[in-house]
């Protein structure tokens, strides 16, 4: 006769079967699972299938069919000034606590963006380079534009360039407003044989001059990315 008390079901998500006697359970992981025993235990884990990260502000975002992110595509890194950064009584232009970016892979090809606005004095103007810092650009090409503080609103007041190297001297903006200063820079370089690169935007007083002084302005912004 038959053991019917002794007979024993397995049942999942899907599916059912009667076990034989002394059968063998086996707990298969699934779509990016794998099963462990250890003892009386039986875990599973999640397997690896994409890259450990962060990503604040990703290009793209891939998934597999059963929902997991095997893949993500960086985006641009921003940097964001929190705080005004305040020149007094120097017209040596320094490097922006904040507005910097590393060329940290050596003969790649980098796209940036800053913007940064900017306060004076009618004596201090203001003064500016781009370039950078432990390497040499293979190449360089960045479009600048600025606004002399003091300009009315809704005047076409745009002073234009296209540089193909290092600002090797200042670039300076005079004028006798002292609020609403504006500098763009948007550019594309390769990266020279270092990997310990970093492009900077310096600057300073185009004259040394006391209170209130040169501050770029809290909210002033830089982004960039690797683009091969």
């Amino acid at each position: 006769m038959p053991d019917t008390m002794h007979v024993m079901t397995i049942a999942g998500d899907s599916g059912s079967t009667t076990l034989a006697p002394k059968a063998t359970v086996t707990h298969a992981g699934g779509t990016d699972l794998t099963s462990i025993v250890a003892g009386n235990t039986v875990t599973h884990n999640h397997d690896a299938v994409g890259t450990a990260g962060t990503y604040a502000t990703p290009a793209s975002i891939t998934t597999n069919a059963t929902g997991h992110i095997s893949a993500v595509t960086a985006g641009w890194t921003h940097v964001i000034k929190t705080a005004d950064e305040t020149v007094q009584n120097d017209a040596t232009v320094n490097v922006d606590n904040t507005l910097v970016f590393p060329l940290a892979v050596a003969n790649k090809n980098y796209a940036f963006k800053l913007v940064a606005f900017f306060d004076t004095t009618a004596a201090g103007d203001f003064a500016y380079q781009h370039g950078v810092a432990n390497t040499a650009a293979a190449r360089t090409r960045i479009r600048r534009k600025h606004t002399i503080p003091g300009t009315a609103a809704g005047t076409d007041a745009f002073t234009e360039g296209v540089d193909v190297a290092a600002s090797g001297a200042d670039i300076t903006i005079i004028g006798t407003g002292t609020i609403g200063g504006y500098i763009e820079l948007e550019g594309v370089l390769t990266a020279g044989n270092a990997t310990n690169g970093v492009w900077q935007f310096k600057w300073s007083q185009d004259t040394a001059d006391n209170n209130p002084g040169t501050k770029v302005l809290a909210g002033s912004w830089l982004r960039w990315k690797q683009v091969d």
